[in-house]
């Protein structure tokens, strides 16, 4: 969260000092980092990727099979408190 403060002031000949102040506060959202690849490997099956979170460490294993009416397997992932988790 990010906050913002602006002041404005304005000064008469008499010596007061009239103060504005407006307050914005602005949650941008971030984008979740990309996973980094630990290690692709070409098996019998079909390609077995390692993945790892760069926010939580969490290590994710995912087989795409080369036969298309295999369903892929995914293993691992995020941590619960990892706010890159879906």
């Amino acid at each position: 969260m990010t906050i913002t403060t602006h002041t404005t002031g304005t000064t008469h000949t008499t010596g007061t000092t009239h103060t504005t102040g407006t307050t914005h506060t602005t949650d941008a959202p971030r984008a979740p980092a990309p996973p980094v690849e630990v290690s692709r490997h070409v098996t019998s099956e079909g390609t077995v990727r390692w993945t790892r979170c760069p926010t939580c460490g969490g290590l994710r294993m995912a087989l795409t099979p080369d036969d298309p009416r295999t369903a892929p397997l995914v293993s691992g992932g995020h941590v619960p408190e990892c706010p890159d988790s879906p």
